[in-house]
């Protein structure tokens, strides 16, 4: 599972699933529901899909080093809404 929590406009993503320990913080330019929880599923190419668990829809998250970005299923999953910056920390985010 990975936790999504909202801080102004920064999110913190712990992944704990699929033994990457690092702690990301995703900056978004675009209003994002806080305290979602999102199934991590790996794709191809080292790619993950993270389905929502609240809603019902699920984003795409693309790529695995300093460039992410987030698209809904909701219509398909081509329509990118987000682009975000992945950056990772150091230090685990005890949440």
């Amino acid at each position: 599972m990975a936790r999504i929590h909202s801080c102004f406009s920064e999110f913190w993503l712990v992944n704990h699933q699929y033994g990457l320990s690092e702690v990301a913080t995703v900056k978004t330019s675009t209003p994002f529901p806080s305290k979602n929880f999102f199934n991590i599923q790996p794709t191809h190419d080292g790619q993950f899909l993270m389905r929502s668990t609240v809603k019902g829809g699920c984003i795409q998250f693309e790529g695995k080093h300093e460039k992410i970005s987030f698209a809904t299923c909701n219509e398909t999953l081509t329509s990118q809404h987000w682009t975000a910056e992945f950056l990772y920390e150091e230090e685990k985010l005890h949440l």
